[in-house]
């Protein structure tokens, strides 16, 4: 759990959780290899132009990274997820 008030820039937030995520990546497993680094790209403001292209290709990833072999993959996916359902403004924010 980590606790910000709200003047933290969430989505900057989440962004350098999953840079964090894709640099202590292993790189065995195809699911947390390739996830962390799309999921980096994509909280860095590259990938679909379009609001709900962006938002499933984020939750597609997501989902994939639950089927990495330790934990470090699965709990990256918790980012986006967490991104995705709870601040919903901040992510059509930044998109925006």
């Amino acid at each position: 759990v980590i606790v910000f008030d709200d003047s933290r820039d969430i989505v900057d937030a989440a962004r350098q959780a999953m840079a964090f995520f894709a640099h202590e990546s292993c790189g065995k497993c195809f699911p947390c290899r390739i996830g962390t680094q799309r999921l980096l790209e994509r909280l860095s403001g590259d990938g679909p132009g379009e609001l709900d292209a962006w938002r499933r290709e984020i939750s597609d990833v997501g989902e994939v990274l639950e089927l990495s072999a330790c934990g470090l993959g699965v709990a990256a996916g918790f980012v986006s997820d967490s991104l995705l359902r709870n601040f919903p403004e901040q992510v059509a924010e930044f998109r925006g």
